[in-house]
């Protein structure tokens, strides 16, 4: 299996480790394995993780269809959740949601049932099958409580 390490420093004028550099590199890898380690050195703090992955789908041509660029992984996210679910009820994945309708979720930064239902194409069909999990991850991806 291949594997990689990524070392993250602790950004000390935002009081944060940055994680774009590690949720970039896991698109469109399924991780096997991890190890995250935090350590010091000269009084700088850091994690260091250790990924075992197998590679996925492709990405996709994202950079046409109005994105920010710190949603990209998030949107690789949702089209590997919709490549799953499509799976588990042996339907196309285009049956569970359209690219163009992740992009409206993720630009609406819906996080709740109501900016759910303001998503065009997002039904009460989709609200019942789909919502709760789109919505927990959603949430995840933009820091909202869950």
């Amino acid at each position: 299996m291949p594997h990689h390490v990524i070392t993250i420093p602790f950004d000390p004028v935002h009081r944060v480790f940055h994680t774009d550099v590690l949720n970039e590199y896991c698109i469109n890898k399924r991780i096997i394995a991890k190890q995250v380690v935090f350590f010091q050195v000269d009084g700088m703090a850091y994690w260091s993780i250790f990924l075992e992955y197998e590679a996925t789908e492709k990405p996709s041509n994202i950079k046409h269809k109005g994105l920010r660029d710190s949603d990209v992984s998030y949107f690789e996210q949702l089209r590997m959740w919709r490549k799953q679910r499509a799976a588990e009820e042996g339907v196309p994945t285009y049956f569970v949601a359209s690219d163009r309708l992740f992009v409206d979720i993720l630009n609406k930064r819906a996080v709740t049932s109501e900016a759910l239902r303001q998503v065009e194409g997002f039904g009460e069909s989709k609200m019942k099958h789909y919502a709760k999990d789109i919505l927990a991850m959603t949430k995840k991806f933009f820091g909202e409580d869950t």
